[in-house]
């Protein structure tokens, strides 16, 4: 059985302040080229953009993953937000977290890897990354989107 962490070590890592980054276009790719069944396990995805070697994070969109038996996204959104009761979440806020939040089913299947493709591609094509960062770096580029893995 493969795992998605077997499938991130077979790409090639940035080594920079301590940290240990790869390119969200090489995972995309290495997804798309994947012809064996990659199973997921608990782990977190966190975006950075690398430009010169300054490392900027995006923690607003890291991606979740966790087992079905952890009480699911009610139980890991209540916790997130600090909060007693869904309905005193923001509904902007609830929907942001269920595009980054993947649950694993008791038996995977290819739905669980589209999460993680479907979170690949919106880091990559996202207008308000892409904004956000020309706004604060004076430039873009998606190859400069990285993430670690937890």
């Amino acid at each position: 059985m493969r795992f998605l962490s077997d499938l991130i070590d077979t790409l090639t890592p940035l080594y920079l302040s301590g940290g240990t980054y790869y390119r969200f276009s090489d995972l995309d790719q290495a997804l798309t080229e994947s012809t064996s069944a990659v199973c997921l396990q608990e782990a977190s995805i966190v975006p950075f953009y690398i430009h010169e070697e300054r490392v900027y994070e995006i923690y607003q969109d890291e991606l979740t993953i966790r087992k079905s038996t952890d009480g699911g996204f009610e139980t890991y959104i209540l916790k997130k937000t600090g909060k007693n009761r869904m309905l005193d979440i923001d509904e902007s806020i609830l929907n942001k977290a269920r595009q980054l939040y993947v649950q694993i089913p008791p038996v995977q299947d290819t739905t669980s890897l589209n999460a993680i493709r479907e979170y690949t591609k919106y880091i990559l094509h996202s207008t308000t990354i892409k904004q956000e960062i020309a706004k604060i770096l004076g430039t873009f580029s998606p190859q400069e989107l990285f993430f670690e893995y937890y």
